[in-house]
């Protein structure tokens, strides 16, 4: 099969990219792992194939060591899991360009790879522990500053081994809201 639209990279925009997000404008976010950085590009930009210059994108800043996943909240900040056991938070208001914004928030503690992130219907934030063999839920409560929460669930067994993503339909149905 041929894809209809493929992206290549300008200047090191896209090196490695590990996960993909949209945001509620419809903006692809790429998290590239081979350069530490998270680039985004216009719906327009994406309708064609090509080497566009990212429209905005966080590079160079705390939190970006290795970045493995990202995630957008119901605000519209931009949540972003690295190698070095952290999530951090970019907001809104710092996403329009491309820069070195200082994260929000700096979550650490028992994340152990944190590979995948999505929030859920109550605004939890989900991650997928690679190396913990084990899927957290962190509160929104939790997600306010920084520091290592524990998270308020905690999955593993035998059928979590190495989950690298993790994933909500938008309005699923059964899902936690407490």
């Amino acid at each position: 099969v041929t894809p209809n639209v493929t992206l290549t990279s300008a200047f090191g925009s896209i090196k490695r990219p590990w996960a993909v997000a949209f945001d509620a404008h419809g903006n692809l976010w790429v998290c590239n792992y081979g350069n530490n950085s998270v680039a985004s590009f216009t719906p327009a930009q994406i309708a064609t194939s090509g080497s566009p210059q990212p429209s905005a994108g966080v590079t160079g800043t705390q939190g970006l060591s290795g970045p493995l996943g990202i995630a957008f909240d119901r605000n519209g900040n931009l949540w972003v899991s690295s190698i070095i056991d952290s999530l951090v938070e970019f907001p809104a208001s710092s996403l329009t360009a491309v820069g070195s914004p200082a994260p929000s928030v700096v979550i650490t503690g028992t994340l152990h790879s944190p590979i995948g992130l999505a929030f859920d219907a109550s605004d939890a934030l989900w991650v997928a522990s690679y190396q913990g063999n084990s899927l957290l839920r962190f509160l929104p409560s939790q997600l306010q500053a920084s520091g290592s929460p524990t998270p308020s669930v905690t999955i593993t067994g035998t059928t979590v081994k190495l989950p690298s993503g993790i994933a909500f339909a938008p309005h699923a149905r059964g899902l936690p809201v407490h």
